[in-house]
């Protein structure tokens, strides 16, 4: 089991969720029919009782209407330029310290910007293609 996975940061993850998802004033009815999932499934999540995918962190990240890094790392906050504040320091994880992490999260902001530009850019011509065929 990687260090994502670990039953120790599973409970921290449900913690922080079950906080975020009272904060929001959701029910664990409200998230489980957001993800799909029964809600002894989202229970599960919440309690650290069940494997959690990044797929699924995104997921409860999106419906929770906040970044997996707030789930994550609730240490780092991220100010009004995009970028990130680390708030304390990160433990170390494998060959990562936290200034390679922080400049990995930059490098993959920027390539989430030119791959949103790269589709709008697909939508714009998609419109096109429509107006002509129309």
């Amino acid at each position: 089991m990687s260090d994502f996975c670990s039953m120790k940061n599973l409970e921290k993850y449900g913690d922080r969720i079950r906080l975020l998802r009272s904060e929001k004033k959701l029910t664990q009815e409200n998230m489980a029919n957001d993800l799909g999932i029964s809600v002894t499934a989202y229970s599960k999540i919440e309690r650290g009782k069940t494997n959690i995918s990044m797929s699924r962190l995104k997921q409860i990240a999106e419906a929770l209407g906040v970044s997996t890094l707030k789930i994550t790392h609730p240490d780092m906050e991220n100010n009004t330029e995009g970028s990130f504040i680390v708030k304390e320091p990160l433990h170390q994880y494998g060959e990562f310290n936290t200034v390679s992490l922080v400049q990995r999260i930059h490098r993959l902001q920027d390539e989430i910007a030119q791959l949103h530009k790269i589709l709008a850019d697909k939508e714009d011509i998609i419109a096109l293609l429509k107006e002509k065929i129309g």
